[in-house]
């Protein structure tokens, strides 16, 4: 009984010393994620269908991303200062934040409530380079048709360039899908129109 005794005891020991190894690390004060993420940078993508440039007027920080697609990595501060003088940039989707690069461990989340965001960045579930190609080329209509529903008017007329794009390449001809998104767009013929410019 007491061998029995003495291996439950140590059993015990051995549970509370590996909690103690996983606690988990203490919760960051908004003050102190803000302090760590003004030293961080992240990865921007070209989102729109033509040449997307931005200049800081005091720090002279320039973005300049030519073609759809392309990325660059800029501080975060840029970005924070851009969002609040020209929100067109990140409202329209013209540029995505797809990755942050920091010391720290700190989340794409974290990074969209700094910047004050994240409403934006919910109706995108991956914001990555190849969102559009993946959801014209790629998706089932059942997820298409899922994404279109939660779209706002800005994210429908990126999505409608980036398609007539694709279609006038010959990689995007789904019938279906092109039927939404002139729906969405209100422009019947909209592929055709592309076609013949």
């Amino acid at each position: 009984m007491a061998k029995e005794y003495n291996e439950e005891m140590e059993v015990k020991e051995e549970v509370k010393e590996v909690k103690e190894e996983v606690k988990q690390p203490k919760k960051r004060t908004q003050a102190q994620l803000r302090k760590i993420l003004k030293e961080c940078e992240v990865v921007i993508v070209n989102n729109s269908g033509s040449h997307v440039y931005y200049k800081d007027e005091n720090t002279g920080e320039e973005i300049d991303l030519f073609a759809y697609g392309d990325t660059d990595v800029v501080e975060i501060e840029v970005i924070r200062k851009m969002n609040l003088k020209k929100k067109s940039y990140l409202e329209k989707y013209w540029l995505l934040i797809t990755d942050v690069i920091c010391d720290e461990d700190v989340s794409l989340e974290d990074v969209y409530n700094y910047l004050g965001i994240s409403k934006l960045y919910k109706e995108i579930e991956n914001p990555d380079e190849d969102f559009f190609n993946e959801l014209l080329l790629e998706a089932s209509m059942k997820d298409f048709e899922r994404y279109m529903e939660k779209m706002n008017p800005n994210l429908i007329t990126l999505l409608a360039m980036r398609a007539s794009v694709l279609y006038l390449q010959g990689r995007f001809m789904n019938a279906l899908k092109i039927r939404n998104i002139e729906k969405a767009i209100n422009r019947e013929g909209f592929f055709e129109d592309a076609r013949d410019i």
